[in-house]
């Protein structure tokens, strides 16, 4: 039996069960003398995939089995490298304590001592959840604020968006949470309006005059036409695709003849 035997992205059966923290395992395929420093298509080893992940007892495990402590894949990461970065404190320290490097720079530019004192990968991304919950408030507040001073210009929601419908291209609030009904409800309205061509003619038709009327129907023939132009080029693509498909029976039927 070949304890290392190679699956998906190189890996052997003793990356995988380190990996998935299977000390049990780990243990017998140690016992039938699977290859401890062998990498996988990454360069990884297993005791790379374990100190990664914190599993101490198994990486004890395996430096107890002659793996390699300073072992680099391909991307220059050691064991170390891995642990500091997901700021694995204990799995860090017992590399240090057989041999490991802590003030070696992997291939980041980084020290493991330095990914431990800011904290690791995880401390980043709690960092940069924080920074866009942060960045939301502030384009909830800034938004709820422009939509406040366009409903104060405005507040009939059908007559606004008769008037601007036709010169917006974008409007970005109709799902928005501002945390006031009223405002949520006449930017969810003028959402509607606008995105409805049938809708929004109808609010023009009743709320336009004059010119503003005129340009607004001017507007919607053009739409109107593109929408046409758009219609007549799908159906040629239709007509086109089953005129090819005909074409290809045709021709496969003769072929059998």
């Amino acid at each position: 039996m070949d304890v290392d035997v190679r699956g998906l992205q190189g890996s052997t059966p003793l990356i995988l069960a380190s990996d998935r923290n299977a000390l049990p395992i780990v243990k017998q395929l140690l016992a039938l003398g699977a290859d401890v420093n062998a990498q996988d298509d990454k360069g990884r080893t297993a005791l790379s995939h374990a100190a990664g992940d914190g599993h101490i007892e198994i990486v004890k495990l395996l430096v107890k089995n002659g793996a390699l402590v300073s072992l680099a894949d391909n991307k220059g990461f050691t064991p170390i490298c891995e642990s500091s970065m997901m700021n694995c404190r204990r799995t860090t320290q017992y590399l240090v304590d057989h041999g490991a490097d802590p003030n070696q720079p992997g291939q980041d530019g980084k020290t493991a001592m330095e990914w431990l004192e800011c904290g690791g990968i995880p401390a980043k991304a709690k960092e940069m959840q924080e920074l866009m919950g942060r960045l939301k408030e502030q384009n909830i507040s800034s938004g709820k604020d422009k939509v406040m001073t366009l409903m104060n210009s405005e507040p009939n929601a059908d007559i606004y968006a008769a008037v601007h419908g036709r010169t917006t291209l974008f409007w970005g609030f109709g799902h928005d949470n501002f945390g006031d009904k009223t405002l949520e409800q006449w930017a969810k309205r003028v959402y509607d309006v606008i995105t409805n061509p049938e809708l929004l003619a109808e609010c023009e038709e009743r709320y336009l005059e004059g010119d503003d009327l005129e340009d607004a129907r001017k507007v919607r023939l053009r739409h109107e036409a593109i929408r046409n132009q758009q219609d007549r080029l799908k159906q040629t693509r239709i007509d086109w695709q089953g005129e090819t498909e005909s074409r290809t029976g045709w021709w496969k039927r003769l072929e059998e003849g």
